[in-house]
């Protein structure tokens, strides 16, 4: 079984997908934690020495490495925007999930953390998704919103909708 979890940054994927992983006793990967772990530096310090184009080869590479794996995967806030990355989530049997949440709660969660490139401020964070929003969107099978919920309850949803 393969799930994917999409969404914009600060939306749950890693959350929600360790904790659906290890429920459903599946193996979990997150995307922006392979990249980081095969370029042996974080992601802000890869934006920062080499740029975004480089970042989302290395994203690509990644997922064409994970995408056949079973288990549940959590995307990067960027990853179904680039037209490759789409193409090959299309392809493939995963049912994507879209974790959805308000531009506010974005921030505060965001916020709290302050090492995401792309998002400084609230303003960047709502240019920034509703750029990505459309792709979001054309990839999910299921949306599930996040903005009130605990990750229990949103991997509960997850699980009553995919009949797991």
């Amino acid at each position: 079984m393969k799930i994917i979890l999409d969404g914009f940054m600060g939306s749950g994927k890693t959350t929600i997908g360790q904790l659906l992983a290890t429920e459903l006793q599946l193996s979990f990967w997150d995307l922006d934690h392979l990249i980081s772990a095969t370029a042996q530096k974080s992601i802000s310090a890869i934006f920062q020495d080499s740029g975004e184009k480089y970042f989302r080869s290395l994203e690509t590479k990644a997922l064409k490495e994970v995408l056949p794996k079973n288990g549940v995967l959590a995307l990067g806030g960027g990853t179904s925007s680039l037209q490759e990355n789409r193409q090959l989530l299309q392809k493939d049997s995963a049912s994507v999930i879209l974790l959805e949440a308000q531009n506010t709660t974005l921030w505060q969660r965001i916020n709290a953390t302050a090492t995401r490139p792309l998002a400084k401020s609230q303003a960047q964070i709502t240019a920034l998704k509703r750029q990505r929003q459309a792709y979001y969107e054309q990839m999910a099978d299921l949306i599930i919103t996040t903005d009130h919920c605990f990750p229990k309850q949103v991997v509960q949803q997850i699980k009553n909708t995919l009949v797991i």
